[in-house]
């Protein structure tokens, strides 16, 4: 699939790195580091690049492997067809400080097709043995 890709100033264009690669990864389009700090807030991350999207699909933002492994997390990200402006990632970590560089790696980017539903306003009357216990509910392992 094509997708049209517009590089801004000094950004960095969204690359799969290997051959078979699932996502493509996307660089910190920033002019100075950016400091993330455990208490602190999440940091919006510009990436550097537009996407012209086609219709049916959308993309998201996800966390690099490595990166998670380092503490340096991504929070999901939906893109939907319709955005033009640049892509951000917003950013976050569990250390105590994570210094975000300009054209560092901050993560990954994954195009999919969408699903569009349609919900009729009914009764729910399926029935399971979860039922409507909620988190955990299915327990641990």
């Amino acid at each position: 699939m094509e997708v049209k890709i517009e590089v801004l100033e000094g950004g960095i264009k969204p690359q799969y790195k290997r051959p078979g690669d699932a996502c493509m990864d996307c660089y910190a389009h920033i002019e100075k580091p950016v400091w993330l700090f455990r208490w602190g807030k999440t940091k919006k991350i510009p990436l550097g690049f537009k996407l012209d999207i086609p219709e049916g699909y959308e993309a998201e933002t996800r966390s690099r492997s490595g990166n998670s492994l380092n503490d340096l997390k991504v929070d999901f990200g939906c893109i939907d067809q319709t955005f033009t402006g640049e892509l951000n990632a917003i950013l976050w970590t569990r250390k105590l400080f994570y210094k975000v560089n300009p054209g560092e790696r901050v993560c990954q980017l994954k195009i999919l097709p969408t699903t569009v539903v349609q919900g009729n306003e009914e009764k729910v009357t399926k029935e399971t043995v979860r039922g409507s216990n909620g988190f955990g509910s299915s327990g641990k392992n």
